[in-house]
């Protein structure tokens, strides 16, 4: 699966935000691992996951992106052309292969423990697979990386890949212990509270009352919309509810459409709505039972889609025109997500399958 089928698609017209989406991501692909198996999909789930973990053993490690054709070039190159409306330059490969995005690790294990969830079966080669990630993520969530956002400025110590890495260790506990496998789990519950106490101390400003985005940063970051699903803390728990006001008051426009961050990235051209965050969002208002406001803003969404019920990665905050590579594989994984999130509260609820998207 790739990202988008399209490279250098602008998300800011004019701007320099133009990058080729043609390649795997790992995230991304954890990503549809879960969407699968939440919608019963285990076959296909299953062909993701061991995908991905032969995709990994093949290489001797875990890259950030991967060709769909083992002999294409990733690494970025410019073209001379004037670019869509004129937004160069035109980019064909992308330098984010090289980077440390520790986050992508947490995601995996995340994507496991989803899939296992759903009944997925956990063989002992994916749970050997399992301990491996581990017994690299162990040496290396102390490290500054390049996180979620792929940002080309030096590596920071970015709060959201020290969440994942949270996740990795909590969730491959449970897995194990449920399924009776054996591992070292008294060092991944050291790692596990090791890794907590230094998001608490160095990852939460307390004047704010929200956690930022890297340490020693007054900064917020709306990959911090996922805090409320991860289990780090209860959904209701001050912290989280204060981190979800800051951004929602610092990155949310009135079509709770969000901004990934504020901060000056270097790059030419304003940041757009992200996607993907709404639906993170729409999926924290469930989690915090307000599901009514988040079946309308979900329906406010779908609302701008294209006439084939299609999205990009972007929407322009002033114009609503959709921005970026198109069609954008993780916006539809968040469409699926809280449609299907959403139709089991109304299950509960007695009001069966009332969302629907074609």
């Amino acid at each position: 699966m790739v990202a988008a089928p399209t490279s250098s698609l602008p998300e800011s017209i004019g701007g320099e935000r133009n990058w080729d989406y043609r390649y795997t991501w790992i995230r991304d692909t954890t990503y549809v691992i879960e969407a699968l198996s939440m919608v019963g999909l285990k076959d296909e789930a299953t062909k993701f996951l061991y995908g991905l973990m032969n995709m990994i053993h093949r290489d001797h490690k875990l890259r950030t992106i991967y060709p769909l054709d083992e002999t294409r070039e990733i690494s970025e190159k410019i073209l001379d052309y004037s670019g869509y409306m004129n937004s160069s330059p035109v980019r064909i490969g992308n330098e984010a292969v090289d980077q440390l995005q520790v986050d992508q690790y947490g995601s995996i294990i995340n994507a496991i423990y989803h899939f296992e969830l759903s009944g997925g079966i956990v063989t002992l080669q994916l749970w050997d697979f399992i301990v491996e990630i581990l017994d690299t993520l162990k040496q290396i969530w102390k490290y500054p990386d390049s996180s979620i956002w792929e940002f080309r400025s030096e590596p920071r110590h970015y709060v959201y890949s020290k969440l994942m890495s949270w996740t990795a260790f909590h969730f491959a506990g449970l897995i194990g212990k449920k399924l009776s496998y054996s591992a070292t789990y008294d060092e991944w519950s050291r790692i596990e509270n090791e890794i907590r106490d230094d998001i608490l101390k160095n990852g939460f400003n307390s004047e704010a009352n929200s956690f930022v985005q890297s340490y020693g940063s007054t900064e917020i970051d709306a990959s911090l919309l996922r805090l409320p699903l991860i289990n780090f803390l209860n959904s209701d728990d001050p912290r989280v509810l204060g981190t979800i006001k800051a951004v929602e008051t610092r990155l949310m426009n009135s079509s709770y459409l969000f901004k990934r961050y504020l901060e000056d990235d270097g790059l030419k051209g304003e940041d757009n709505g992200f996607l993907l965050l709404t639906f993170w969002y729409i999926e924290d208002l469930i989690k915090m039972g307000r599901v009514g406001e988040a079946k309308d803003i979900l329906e406010s969404i779908l609302n701008m889609s294209n006439h084939l019920m299609l999205f990009s990665e972007e929407i322009d905050l002033k114009t609503g025109e959709m921005l970026g590579n198109f069609p954008q594989a993780i916006s539809h994984l968040g469409v699926i997500r809280t449609i299907t999130l959403l139709n089991n509260e109304f299950k509960k609820s007695g009001n069966a399958g009332i969302l629907k998207y074609a």
